[in-house]
């Protein structure tokens, strides 16, 4: 019964020729009012963003230029750091020692990269992790291989720990 009225009065809207003309004007400015929606709060933004992506690609071509420039100078040059040799190891090991570390096991191995290995029995594990930094920044050793075990007390580890000086 309703969907035989609505048939009814669209038939009799669309042979009147004037409220026909009325409704295409309506139907398109409606058609016209949700295109522009759709530009401005989804096409829009998804183009800003592509543009903005775009105007970063100079400076990250630019960046990435001068990292490959610089690859291609260093790749076939000697290391900037010297390898650790029997003496600076010594220096090292006597450092260490006065600064307060007991060493159960502390061996220097010459091979390449020359390689540190040591063993301690004691140890508060933020003063290994201090311990790890200071080899790090200072004489290029980094952790190759590393066995941490809990201590007697709270906080204190055994560490056997292999260090491997960077190329």
């Amino acid at each position: 019964m309703i969907k035989g009225n609505f048939l009814a009065g669209s038939k009799r809207i669309l042979e009147d020729p004037k409220k026909r003309e009325i409704n295409y004007v309506l139907l398109s400015i409606l058609l016209a009012a949700i295109l522009l929606v759709l530009w401005l709060y989804v096409l829009k933004p998804i183009q800003n963003r592509y543009e903005s992506n775009l105007s970063q690609y100079p400076v990250q071509l630019a960046r990435i230029q001068e990292l490959n420039k610089n690859i291609q100078i260093f790749k076939n040059s000697e290391a900037l750091r010297t390898k650790m040799s029997k003496p600076e190891f010594m220096k090292l090991k006597a450092k260490l020692v006065a600064d307060g570390l007991q060493f159960s096991n502390l061996t220097y191995e010459n091979t390449n990269p020359p390689s540190i290995n040591l063993q301690i029995n004691e140890i508060e594990f933020n003063q290994w992790l201090k311990l790890q930094e200071k080899l790090r920044k200072n004489n290029g050793l980094f952790v190759d291989q590393a066995r941490i075990t809990k201590g007697n007390s709270s906080g204190v580890v055994e560490v056997n720990a292999s260090l491997v000086q960077s190329p």
